[in-house]
């Protein structure tokens, strides 16, 4: 295994990923302890990888039906399967399902009855979001909820992307191009990282080439937002300092060596839950740059001097 990590670089993690999903299916008919220890912790990562609150409950089960408890009070435990989720897709708040097809996705923005007319016209603006799926599968999406919903209210269409891993560029490459395009024609005009992470890597590893190749195909303005990590809104508004220096580093500094632009914060944390509390004025102005840039790319060439001094 150390030695295809060597060899395979970033795809080492999707090939893990798939073998997490299959070999618990083929260990489970093996009758040997070790076999079952084995699937019982490929299960564990399951759990935990899906990471709701109900699958934490049922790993947490299973662990004390294998291991803990005897086998008369094992008999009366009962616990549930892992729920896998979608190891990339888009999601939007209001949407039944997870969608892993852009075209299924469409076909759903453009059956609602609770948006006017305009958002459902291909011509209306485009804004691509880029979300981490561990805030969707946990319930922390406030700060999302309040984006999509924002941006709808001043007239763009929204298509909202997420990553289980930290290899961004993946629903970027898979969800922004029209599916029937030869050409592959964007379907966005402005791109905005909710993450707060380079778009390849996260915080701990980067790989810019990677990350320079998607964004120079896709060929937007690309902006990442970022939500307050190390301090709470209080600690972060009584700061003389403002924010924390390590952020700085990891979420403002490293993105921009992606072609990243206008670091704005736009989600504040709760100091006693940790989950994320979204900024209304701050989700208002990171709308408005993100149609602003998107107006502008629409512009005729002639009219874009003038109106660049105007963002």
């Amino acid at each position: 295994m150390k030695k295809r990590k060597e060899q395979s670089g970033s795809s080492f993690q999707d090939g893990m990923l798939k073998l997490l999903q299959t070999l618990p299916k083929v260990l489970k008919y093996l009758p040997m302890d070790k076999a079952q220890d084995a699937r019982n912790f490929m299960l564990s990562f399951q759990y935990w990888l899906g990471g709701s609150q109900e699958n934490l409950e049922n790993f947490l089960l299973m662990l004390a039906d294998k291991y803990v408890l005897k086998k008369e009070a094992s008999d009366r435990l009962q616990y549930q399967e892992p729920v896998t989720y979608p190891d990339m897709g888009i999601w939007h708040p209001l949407a039944p399902m997870m969608f892993e097809d852009v075209r299924e996705y469409l076909n759903w923005f453009n059956s609602r009855r609770d948006i006017a007319a305009d958002l459902k016209d291909p011509l209306a603006p485009c804004i691509g979001l880029v979300l981490q799926r561990t805030h969707l599968i946990t319930g922390d999406d406030a700060h999302y909820v309040a984006m999509v919903q924002e941006l709808e209210s001043m007239g763009a269409r929204v298509i909202p992307v997420f990553a289980g891993g930290l290899d961004f560029s993946k629903p970027v490459d898979a969800y922004f191009y029209e599916p029937s395009s030869r050409e592959s024609k964007s379907l966005v005009d402005t791109v905005i990282s909710l993450t707060g992470f380079a778009l390849v890597g996260g915080p701990a590893r980067q790989d810019h080439p990677k990350a320079i190749e998607a964004l120079q195909r896709l060929n937007r303005p690309y902006m990442v937002a970022l939500p307050l990590v190390f301090q709470t809104t209080e600690e972060w508004q009584d700061s003389d300092l403002g924010l924390h220096p390590i952020q700085v580093a990891l979420q403002i500094a490293l993105p921009e060596l992606d072609g990243a632009i206008e670091p704005i914060i736009l989600s504040g944390r709760d100091g006693t839950t940790g989950k994320s509390i979204a900024l209304q004025d701050r989700i208002e102005a990171v709308a408005q740059r993100a149609l602003k840039w998107a107006n502008l790319r629409r512009k005729p060439k002639m009219e874009k001097k003038r109106c660049h001094h105007r963002l």
